[in-house]
């Protein structure tokens, strides 16, 4: 049970990442097309 709501935790955590690296990418983006 334990090792199950770790492997949940990561998955979230992933998760979270990948949405924050994908905001940062798309503001990046936007900041070239508008320089």
């Amino acid at each position: 049970m334990l090792i199950a709501q770790l492997c949940i935790r990561q998955d979230l955590e992933l998760l979270t990442a990948d949405r924050d690296f994908d905001a940062i990418a798309a503001q990046s983006v936007l900041r070239v097309w508008e320089g």
